[in-house]
């Protein structure tokens, strides 16, 4: 019901791109991620003071542990002067690159029209590797321009120095676990950069998920390059289940036009969700133009 009264603002809005809530496949205490993306800041603000009455009483039942605005600097700026908060969580501040690649799609934006699997790379690194993951990430993104399946693609780098954050969408499973060990090289040159692995989440249709599961068994008993280190990043990672109900409208764009904008929440919740148990199930409410 909660998730209900998201869906029924969130549809109406014209600067929507995407949203749908995504739910941690994970025993006990567990995240339910909010997917979404709009056009520009406006439509981000708009957005959050539509969604001011559903936003709060998720608040009353919630721990909210953190939110993330992805977007080129000129859009965060003016997020920023409006609000920087919500709840008692700050905004954290992601610059997105120059050119973020996103393909135009033909996604129908109707209830269960989004069924994009999203890879989310997060680097914990220091300001002084920063040109050094830039460099690498650049690599990353030139292969994405020939990459079959790909939706979109960007880079972008924490506003405070905390590190950085590479989003990926692609059309589905094949494509994203495909795009992964053809670029193996590339993700374990960002991981040593960084000095530690990264944090990878994926969230997808069920379906796709169960595809991604099933590429890992596969990859693990086979000796192909690369192969080893997807495993090991897909065997660490977090999985995300996306709602049937998720939207995705139609997008027209160029390679380099994706500077759309992207906040993302996550709260801690002991309430009843999709399915109606409880038992620590956590709240993610995310806006992203890359996701």
């Amino acid at each position: 019901a909660q998730c209900d009264s998201f869906y029924e603002r969130a549809k109406t809005e014209e600067g929507l791109l995407f949203y749908g809530f995504c739910f941690e496949e994970a025993d006990g205490d567990c995240e339910v991620h909010v997917r979404q993306g709009f056009k520009d800041a406006a439509s981000l603000l708009t957005h959050l003071r539509a969604i001011d009455v559903p936003i709060q009483a998720a608040l009353k039942l919630s721990q909210l542990e953190r939110v993330e605005v992805h977007g080129p600097a000129s859009e965060l700026r003016k997020v920023e002067a409006e609000q920087s908060a919500l709840g008692e969580a700050k905004f954290q501040f992601f610059e997105s690159e120059a050119e973020p690649l996103r393909r135009a799609s033909p996604h129908a934006g109707a209830h269960g029209s989004d069924t994009v699997v999203s890879l989310c790379h997060y680097y914990d690194a220091s300001a002084e590797a920063e040109p050094q993951l830039r460099a690498s990430a650049a690599k990353l993104r030139g292969e994405a321009l020939g990459t079959p399946g790909l939706e979109h693609h960007g880079f972008a780098v924490a506003a405070d120095g905390g590190g950085a954050h590479i989003g990926q969408g692609f059309a589905g499973a094949e494509a994203a676990t495909a795009s992964l060990a053809r670029n193996a090289a590339i993700h374990r040159e960002l991981a040593e950069i960084s000095g530690k692995p990264a944090r990878l989440e994926v969230h997808g249709p069920p379906a796709a998920l169960v595809q991604i599961r099933a590429f890992i068994v596969q990859q693990a008993s086979a000796s192909r390059s690369g192969g080893a280190f997807v495993v090991e990043q897909l065997q660490g990672a977090r999985f995300f289940v996306l709602d049937e109900r998720a939207i995705r409208r139609a997008y027209v764009g160029s390679p380099v036009d994706g500077q759309a904008i992207a906040p993302e929440v996550i709260l801690q919740d002991a309430s009843p969700k999709r399915d109606g148990r409880g038992s620590g199930r956590g709240f993610f409410f995310s806006t992203c133009g890359g996701c």
